[in-house]
């Protein structure tokens, strides 16, 4: 699937560690979708939504401002690290930086991601009980104005890009996908689907993965998660997210 949780193909894994695609089948079309020049959508509507985007990471503004509320308290303290002052590019002038956790969602093309998105002040206080910074830092005036999202380097910092991202349909594709001899209908992958968005979520996760690898015919970049038939995974098969 894609980064809005759009179904797009399975792959299998060979004895030597390659994926090759499985082959489409038109086995099972679930009744619940809808045909659409040869896709099936399910509907998955959501309201607008302002942020940065940060090489596809989206941080929207509700959970922006929890961010800065939370920089804003923890200043208060002494004995706390952030956030700490920055006197250089990208900023004209001095500001703060505040560490911000991924929640997971992703976006490409101006359009919503997976409907499941987390912005809680717990999220964010784990940034601190983890141990471990992402490197998106949310860049604030010394006042507390939200400026804009950065991306850390080692030596530098980059500006992500503004973006307002609408809701719209997923589109699965309809087909189920044979591997082998094994069966897999296109109405037990959706939950599977659903499945690996919540993952997303969570940095404790090792599923869905980044795919490395030679391209298949719909074009990347692709995350996998393991597919098994008739149970939860436990190895097997990959589901392709693109």
């Amino acid at each position: 699937m894609d980064p809005f949780g759009q179904l797009k193909r399975v792959i299998t894994r060979t004895y030597d560690y390659d994926f090759v695609d499985c082959i489409a089948s038109s086995t099972e079309i679930p009744a619940h979708v809808s045909h659409s020049n040869g896709e099936v959508s399910t509907q998955s509507k959501g309201t607008t939504r302002s942020g940065f985007d940060c090489n596809g990471i989206f941080f929207d503004d509700k959970e922006l401002h929890l961010a800065r509320d939370l920089a804003r308290e923890s200043r208060r303290s002494r004995h706390n690290v952030f956030p700490v002052e920055h006197f250089s590019p990208p900023c004209d002038s001095p500001c703060l930086l505040w560490p911000l956790k991924s929640s997971g969602s992703t976006m490409r093309n101006g359009m919503m991601p997976c409907s499941l998105f987390l912005s809680t002040l717990d999220i964010l206080v784990d940034i601190f009980t983890s141990g471990n910074l992402a490197p998106y830092r949310l860049v604030m005036s010394l006042d507390f104005q939200i400026l804009f999202v950065a991306l850390k380097g080692h030596d530098k910092m980059k500006k992500c890009e503004k973006r307002t991202i609408a809701g719209g349909n997923i589109n699965h594709d309809q087909s189920s996908f044979r591997c082998s001899t094994t069966v897999f209908h296109n109405s037990e992958l959706l939950p599977v689907v659903d499945k690996a968005c919540k993952n997303k979520m969570l940095y404790s996760k090792t599923y869905p993965m980044k795919y490395e690898g030679e391209n298949f015919q719909i074009p990347g970049p692709y995350l996998i998660y393991p597919l098994m038939k008739d149970k939860e995974y436990t190895g097997g098969c990959m589901l392709k997210i693109l």
